[in-house]
């Protein structure tokens, strides 16, 4: 419980809460939350603590010294008059509650009507996928069917997309002010890297990160969950549980829209039909027993399905007989690979 000391503070938690971090100091707390059991138990008990004393989280940062000198001021003038009263209580307790429930609140209302009158940016890619590059200098790839859209301040106060299907995205650096993509389930901050979102309506929300840092986060019962994926790391957000899962090791199809790569590393042969399935428009039909233990290691790069199954065939020593153009049938032993190497 102590080993938070070392390293961070309490006063440097406090500020990561109320946002008064910078990118990069914000990153360094959430790496260090992430590092073990001990040090996020501590930042979720000190969380729920902060969290008794404060009502609402305003996004933007505001200038709370000079809101609070104004407001002095008038509960200065205030007790003064009434000070004059001998018959009249002191009021400044009930004054300073009232300050610290308006405060917030006021402010709060005031930006999320400023954002609302905001008119969205809408960048859409219909049949094909389409590339873009947004004011700060970063690129985004749009697969087709997909979209993003951002106010007309982009990149002034904030650097926050919304994006609906899937897009690979490509962030200049900025520490000053993070990238940040809303999705369906949950939402994405970095600071400078390269990545690629599924978002997807009543689908899974799937990240796959090609370098850098990125943190993955969703909201749950005002407590934010959240983990740190690196280079060669993907997670995913369940749509049924709202489960935030890392995968150490990438989908085979990760980029395969972008890039048409298929990396296959001792991928059980289901898996790959299914793969196969989805990209090529394709059916298999075969025996559970003929698939048995069958794993594929193998990379394709913009490789026609006949020659993918022509390597499949021989790896396995399969038959793969066309029953219809849009659908194969494997052949093979009833044992299947039961003595092959994994």
């Amino acid at each position: 419980m102590n080993n938070h000391k070392e390293h961070i503070g309490d006063d440097m938690l406090m500020l990561y809460l109320t946002g008064e971090l910078s990118a990069s100091e914000s990153l360094f707390v959430e790496t260090w939350i992430d590092e073990n059991i001990e040090n996020r138990k501590y930042f979720e008990d000190f969380e729920k603590t902060w969290k008794y004393t404060s009502l609402v989280y305003p996004k933007q940062k505001v200038d709370t010294d000079l809101a609070w000198s104004k407001l002095d001021s008038k509960i200065d003038e205030k007790n003064q008059s009434l000070s004059n009263n001998p018959h009249s209580k002191k009021p400044f307790s009930l004054y300073k509650v009232a300050a610290v429930l308006l405060i917030p609140i006021a402010i709060y209302s005031w930006f999320t009507l400023v954002n609302k009158s905001a008119s969205p940016q809408v960048i859409s890619a219909l049949q094909e996928a389409k590339d873009h590059s947004l004011t700060d200098g970063s690129l985004v790839s749009l697969n087709a069917g997909s979209e993003i859209s951002f106010s007309e301040d982009f990149n002034e106060s904030n650097r926050t997309v919304s994006l609906q299907g899937e897009a690979f995205f490509d962030v200049k650096r900025d520490e000053k002010k993070p990238f940040v993509i809303e999705g369906s389930l949950g939402s994405i901050q970095v600071l400078g890297t390269s990545f690629n979102v599924e978002a997807r309506v009543n689908e899974d929300m799937k990240v796959f990160v090609k370098s850098g840092l990125v943190k993955l986060f969703r909201l749950h019962n005002r407590d934010t969950v959240f983990t740190l994926l690196r280079a060669g790391e993907g997670g995913i957000i369940k749509q049924n549980s709202f489960e935030i899962v890392r995968l150490s090791e990438p989908e085979p199809d990760a980029l395969f829209w972008l890039s048409k790569k298929l990396n296959f590393k001792a991928t059980p042969l289901k898996q790959v039909f299914k793969t196969l399935t989805k990209h090529y428009n394709i059916d298999f039909v075969f025996d559970e027993d003929v698939v048995q233990n069958c794993k594929l290691t193998a990379e394709f790069e913009n490789d026609q399905i006949e020659t993918i199954l022509d390597v499949i065939s021989a790896t396995f020593s399969f038959q793969m007989e066309l029953d219809n153009p849009n659908q194969f049938r494997v052949l093979g032993k009833k044992m299947g690979c039961l003595d092959a190497e994994i």
